[in-house]
């Protein structure tokens, strides 16, 4: 590498390291509150939890496995909003490009906008910095997904007792 180029370098990463963007920080952390959130309601519906630690989901399958658990009818868009929450997670992630980092902001917001239902709750949150827009996407979608693992859970509990009915019918004790 000639020293020109060294230097280009070296400006481009002290560029990037030097900026505290709390736009990322929120999204990077909520992502990841969300997806262990996916992974609670995904080990409440399962029989034999301990598996679900040696699957290698993403977080779009995760999304996918825990929506199928959920019996609330206000089901689409929530999920959806994970959904946008998840491709902007992955276009920080993945990409320095500041306007495509807008272009996925900007499509989570039109679809928080669109949950919130009330327009008092838009009008107030309008002109929010990204950041806590962002926050308050989250905290909607942490609201839901309360009630999908509830719903999880139930499943989960049903199958657990179908199971040992199962078990208690018609298997011989497994070996200790």
């Amino acid at each position: 590498m000639s020293p020109s180029e060294q230097e280009d370098f070296i400006a481009k990463a002290t560029q990037h390291f030097q900026e505290i963007d709390p736009l990322t920080q929120v999204v990077l952390r909520g992502h990841l509150l969300l997806e262990e959130r996916l992974n609670d309601i995904l080990k409440a519906s399962l029989y034999n939890q301990a598996v679900f630690d040696k699957m290698s989901l993403t977080f779009h399958s995760k999304l996918l496995f825990a929506r199928a658990f959920t019996i609330s009818q206000r089901a689409d868009g929530m999920w959806e909003l994970m959904g946008s929450i998840n491709t902007l997670r992955n276009g920080i992630a993945h990409s320095l490009d500041p306007e495509q980092r807008q272009k996925k902001f900007d499509s989570m917001r039109q679809i928080y906008f669109r949950e919130l239902e009330k327009p008092e709750l838009i009008k107030e949150d309008e002109n929010e910095p990204d950041h806590l827009l962002f926050l308050k996407a989250y905290a909607l979608c942490e609201g839901y997904i309360k009630r999908a693992q509830q719903d999880a859970e139930m499943v989960g509990n049903m199958v657990r007792h179908m199971i040992a009915a199962m078990r208690n019918e018609f298997y011989q004790p497994d070996p200790t």
